[in-house]
């Protein structure tokens, strides 16, 4: 029987509680599994020229069929990454679960680290990966009589590619002998088979030195063969043949094949990321990603076989495909980076703080640094950075920008997120003077304060405040502004209790009745939520409404008109803190969880679950939505984040028809921690450009200028 290695529930908690709690003391340079190798290959290379459109792995997974693995070396057990290394584990010779080394066994211990490690800041290539680790024979020396268990392993591999997401496989023993032709065994169907469904599969040509043939399996139909060269020196040696494919710096062939897949992932991924037309270098995209590795490698010759081989340049395969990259008709976006060195960038509003007619920013900065900025925007986009509020600690973060006492200007309203309070900053009317704002308390009273609103929830004419409180406080709440602001301490009215772990709120008119409705999203609940504001006079009650309840995970959103109706419908975030493989209860596990959609207001909003319509499908770790339309062509497009591993900025393409189907571009990839985003006009122009912090990792606040159509 085969079943997902999982968490203990206990330590399960543990783990979640942790991860909400600790601040990384620092983010260790990344290492090279293997630096010779890796700068000889033009992994280095790629990895510095493609870091921000790439993942290198994420979201494949690599099948490493071997000996046998000792799963609690931390190589396995624990990763960079946020996400399990280990995604699943089999054995194909006794059947169960367990891979362990049995017998002989040793190699497949470590022969997993040139593709896929990622721990303590050693990287394999495609680091961004999982494994499927299966035990598929006693010893990676094997024999063709290995064939049998080698064959179940590789139909465990078809039955189960599709649930992990199986796009690779290292068919790492040898037989060490010298094949100069296939030899029939069990395993030959289920190579053609894999190459049939798509998938690389590869093995290790041998290290013994033979130019007259080549190890089993290496040698069958369906396998690519990988051979090697000497690291930092363009000389092939040990085993090769003219059934050889490719050769990888390495010193030894069992590396070589690693290095060649854990490329062969990035490649695929590259393809995919650009559209490129694979079909023009091969009938299946093993084949061709095999056909691009060739063509745009290095050719050397060797005199002991008298063969041409090709050696593996990834920096040169990216390279090709990316050049291929059709123009695109689509707006584009330059970027510009407004402030690093935070101690964690979370919560960010546009607006004209100091009335010159231009949008502003507003951004938080959290322990240690406990800052609230200003940046005051000279029209064009440049920033000058003023200080709100400092030595306030206990995460200060997202926050809302309105006029909270009435007298003509902005004031900003924010969370404390681990100490529970609300907080207003008055704007003193001369908000550059280098003074710090009038701080005011609306309550500390709302524990793991979260997200926050400004509207007038009861009609009286002056600015209330909504918000949620994350896992902490598990509640809706709003706070009655009284007509005396600055007197602290303002009466909170609950919404909703007891509701587990509330994030986005947002004020909406959502049925049309001229009153403020609210948007919520309780993400361990899985709901997505309305609540009907249901005010006679001033006494206001809430009325809830689901508007999604069958979606995993959902984070944050925004109201919008979609569809140009007349009603306001919503764009959502949806499977925040997905963590395939681990098991976690309030975690998203599958990727067809993470996706950005809108939900349609029927202009009946009360009458039951709203449609939803997917914009962006396997968006992983989705964090947060918004709208506005970016390209000028009457339409409403999607600015959507990822928050870690890889880290994203990416919008959406409405083509005209928001319920057909849309198109991804990528703004910034492997942006660590990436969280907030808003759409503004920062330079003036009259086109929306986008801003976005990013968190642990990154430590950033960018924006993106829009630059219109090329042809504008």
């Amino acid at each position: 029987m085969r079943r997902e290695q999982r968490t203990p529930a206990r330590l399960q908690i543990i783990v979640c509680l942790c991860l909400a709690f600790i601040t990384p003391t620092a983010i260790r340079a990344s290492e090279p599994a293997q630096p010779a190798s890796f700068e000889h290959a033009g992994i280095i290379e790629a990895w510095n020229t493609y870091r921000h459109k790439l993942t290198f792995g994420k979201g494949q997974t690599l099948a490493l069929v071997d000996d046998g693995c000792k799963l609690s070396m931390p190589e396995w057990s624990m990763s960079d990454g946020d996400q399990p290394k280990v995604l699943i584990a089999y054995d194909a010779v006794d059947g169960d679960d367990n891979p362990m080394h049995e017998g002989r066994g040793y190699h497949g211990s470590t022969i997993g680290m040139p593709s896929s490690v990622n721990y303590k800041g050693k990287r394999g290539v495609a680091f961004n990966d999982q494994l499927a680790v299966i035990r598929a024979l006693e010893c990676c020396h094997c024999n063709i009589s290995d064939g049998q268990t080698v064959a179940a392993a590789l139909q465990w591999i078809i039955d189960n590619h599709q649930e992990y997401r199986i796009t690779t496989v290292n068919l790492a023993p040898v037989d060490d002998q010298a094949h100069d032709k296939p030899v029939a065994t069990a395993i030959d169907d289920k190579l053609l088979k894999l190459r049939e469904l798509g998938i690389w599969v590869s093995a290790p040509t041998g290290n013994h030195n033979f130019t007259n043939g080549i190890s089993w399996p290496a040698c069958q139909p369906g396998c690519f063969a990988v051979g090697a060269v000497r690291p930092g020196k363009d000389e092939v040696y040990l085993d090769r043949h003219s059934k050889t494919d490719l050769v990888v710096p390495a010193a030894a062939t069992s590396s070589s094949n690693a290095i060649a897949c854990g490329a062969a992932i990035v490649i695929r991924e590259a393809i995919e990321e650009t559209g490129y037309d694979w079909k023009q270098d091969g009938v299946n995209i093993p084949e061709a990603i095999l056909t691009l590795m060739q063509k745009t490698g290095v050719t050397v010759h060797d005199e002991a076989t008298d063969q041409d081989y090709q050696r593996l340049n990834l920096a040169a395969a990216l390279d090709y495909i990316f050049a291929a990259e059709k123009p695109s008709a689509a707006v584009r976006f330059s970027e510009h980076l407004i402030a690093d060195k935070y101690a964690y960038a979370y919560g960010i509003a546009a607006a004209d703080i100091d009335e010159d007619g231009d949008l502003d920013l507003t951004s938080a900065d959290y322990t240690p640094h406990n800052m609230l900025y200003l940046f005051e925007n000279d029209s064009q986009g440049k920033f000058q950075r003023h200080i709100i509020q400092k030595d306030d600690p206990e995460r200060l973060e997202r926050h809302a920008v309105g006029d909270v006492d009435g007298d003509g200007d902005l004031d900003v309203v924010i969370v404390k997120n681990l100490r529970g309070d609300l907080l207003w900053f008055e704007n003193s009317g001369t908000p550059v003077d280098g003074k710090l704002w009038q701080r005011h308390v609306i309550t500390t009273n709302l524990p793991g304060a979260y997200d926050v609103v400004l509207a007038d929830f009861d009609g009286d004419g002056d600015p209330d405040v909504a918000a949620s409180s994350w896992l902490l406080g598990n509640q809706f709440a709003w706070f009655e502004n009284d007509g005396s602001p600055a007197t602290d301490g303002w009466k909170k009215h609950m919404i909703e209790e007891d509701i587990k772990e509330t994030r986005t709120i947002e004020a909406a008119d959502f049925d049309g009745d001229g009153d403020v409705d609210l948007l919520g999203t309780a993400r361990r609940d899985d709901q997505v939520i309305w609540f009907e504001n249901q005010r006679t006079g001033r006494s206001v009650v809430w009325k809830k409404h689901l508007v999604d309840d069958k979606s995993r995970c959902p984070a944050h959103g925004h109201p919008v008109d979609m569809d140009g109706d007349g009603d306001l419908d919503i764009v959502m975030a949806l499977g925040f803190y997905y963590r395939p493989g681990s098991g976690l209860p309030d975690a998203s596990l599958a990727s067809e969880d993470n996706q950005v959609v809108w939900y349609e207001n029927n202009s009946q909003p009360a009458s039951g679950l709203w449609k939803k319509h997917i914009v962006g499908p396997r968006f992983d770790d989705a964090f947060e939505a918004v709208a506005g339309d970016l390209d000028g062509d009457g339409d409403i497009d999607i600015v959507a984040t990822s928050w870690r591993n890889p880290g994203r900025v990416a919008w959406f393409e409405n083509h005209g028809n928001p319920q057909g189907k849309w198109t991804r571009h990528m703004l910034k990839n492997n942006w660590r921690s990436a969280n907030q985003v808003i759409i503004a006009d920062l330079n003036g122009d009259g086109r929306p450009d986008i801003a976005a912090c990013a968190e642990h990792g990154s430590y950033e606040l960018r924006w993106w200028r829009n630059e219109g159509r090329a042809a504008e």
